[in-house]
């Protein structure tokens, strides 16, 4: 396995300054030859976060959580503390040149992550082939520049049964590898393996720090059916050593930045959703990844949030869906607000008609808080109109 060497992590503390770092995620007041703030691992309402500039160390009174420059990047990121170091070496502008240490081989999960890495670049280098200008095509129709193309790695995946799979293994990655993630399945009938994702545009699912670690694909709009076989408009890798849906958030690397200036994250339900609200300026905005909200989801906002606004459609799904999203947030310590779409709108349909002006509007003049979302939707359903639905509301 790769390790940094010593002298490389000294440089790189020397070079980076903690309090400039904590200010990237904590609002400080300084005190003396101390700085405090509110924690930004747990929900207080008094500070009682608090970095020493002298020796260089953090430490919360509340949360007992405490340590290093490092340190504070493996726990505000969710990294481990290789990554810590490379955060903040890029941030200093220090290249790295890691060794490699005794294993010969690298360990089973830095292989699978290459391999999904391999095919994050796979997929966005056939957008510039022959078969890819399909996808190319429909990009532009769905008003997708090259740039926000470029911003989240969307490509596309051949309409083939094993184009990815011979490319991968003559990059040397095993088809056992290649299974592990969800990138190919093992024939029924015979021996070999098969491409899962065949004609569709392929959204490359990140961590907070940009590592690959799944993929939803939308199937292309003109792809042709197998006799009576209707292909689902969506599929998405399923549950993997390294990818662990209820844990991700669709659209985290791109936004953080934006959702810790706002102080507030945008939660859609869709890949679309997320990159043309981006594209239009409204950068502080997620999606749960295909599934309904978790603790786990919350939890990872609010290392960059203290308000969530779900973002559901009007019909009864969705309202259902946002009255779930809403005792998630409440139970994770969070401000939420919902905010119900026109009918038959979704966000992404919204902006790229109305334009983003227009869904700034939508944002400030129909968020609701919670209480108010849960009565308007009880009063049209009919919930407050007997002793029933007034005691469940």
């Amino acid at each position: 396995m790769a390790r940094i060497p010593d002298s490389t992590v000294d440089d790189v503390r020397a070079a980076v300054d903690l309090v400039d770092v904590v200010s990237d995620y904590v609002r400080l007041k300084k005190q003396g030859v101390r700085f405090v703030g509110l924690c930004p691992f747990h929900n207080e309402k008094t500070p009682s976060f608090s970095v020493d500039s002298r020796q260089d160390l953090f430490y919360c009174f509340g949360c007992k959580r405490g340590g290093d420059l490092f340190k504070f990047i493996e726990e505000i990121e969710g990294v481990g503390f290789l990554d810590s170091v490379r955060l903040l070496a890029d941030r200093a502008g220090i290249e790295i040149a890691e060794e490699e240490g005794n294993s010969e081989e690298a360990s089973e999960k830095e292989a699978m992550l290459g391999a999904l890495r391999f095919a994050a670049r796979f997929f966005f280098d056939q957008l510039k082939t022959p078969r890819g200008q399909r996808a190319i095509d429909y990009l532009g129709q769905r008003g997708f520049t090259k740039e926000t193309v470029k911003t989240f790695g969307i490509g596309y995946a051949p309409d083939s049964w094993d184009t990815l799979l011979k490319a991968a293994t003559a990059a040397q990655f095993k088809p056992e590898i290649l299974e592990q993630v969800g990138l190919v399945k093992r024939r029924e009938k015979g021996d070999g393996h098969y491409d899962v994702f065949r004609d569709r545009l392929m959204f490359p699912i990140l961590s907070p720090v940009g590592k690959v670690l799944g993929f939803g694909g939308r199937i292309m709009p003109d792809t042709k059916k197998d006799g009576d076989f209707e292909p689902a408009k969506y599929i998405n890798t399923s549950e993997t050593p390294v990818y662990h849906k209820s844990e991700v958030l669709y659209g985290l690397k791109q936004a953080k930045t934006a959702i810790r200036g706002e102080e507030e994250a945008l939660l859609v339900e869709g890949y679309a959703d997320v990159v043309s609200l981006f594209q239009a300026g409204i950068k502080h905005v997620v999606a749960s990844s295909g599934t309904a909200l978790t603790p786990q989801q919350v939890r990872l906002l609010g290392r960059y949030a203290r308000t969530v606004v779900l973002l559901y459609d009007a019909d009864n799904a969705g309202v259902n869906a946002a009255l779930k999203g809403i005792e998630t947030v409440l139970a994770g310590g969070l401000a939420v607000y919902a905010v119900t779409l026109p009918d038959g709108a979704d966000p992404d349909s919204f902006v790229q008609r109305f334009g983003a002006e227009a869904f700034r509007t939508l944002l400030r003049e129909e968020r609701q808080d919670f209480v108010g979302f849960i009565v308007q939707h009880a009063r049209r359903l009919g919930g407050l109109d007997t002793p029933e639905g007034k005691a469940k509301t």
